[in-house]
């Protein structure tokens, strides 16, 4: 599938950020939610519960981690539309 886009990697590569931004407890409630799932929609709907309440939280992220995790979210929201 080339150029699909890959929700689940984007997920880790968030998560990576937030680790080196300090922020490793979110960081694990992204990857949990990936290794906790078991259908598609259940990972994506608890990666996107995840990142609203992130997005809301922790305001003092850096430009580019937030705008990862913003859109994330949408693509997300696009694919359980």
């Amino acid at each position: 599938m080339t150029g699909a886009y890959d929700c689940y990697g984007e997920a880790r590569r968030v998560s990576a950020t937030m680790r080196d931004e300090g922020f490793g407890p979110d960081a694990q409630a992204l990857e949990d939610a990936i290794a906790a799932g078991f259908t598609s929609s259940e990972i994506l709907m608890a990666l996107r519960w995840h990142l609203d309440r992130i997005l809301e939280a922790k305001p003092d992220g850096s430009s580019t981690l937030r705008r990862s995790a913003k859109d994330l979210r949408n693509r997300i929201d696009a694919a359980l539309a």
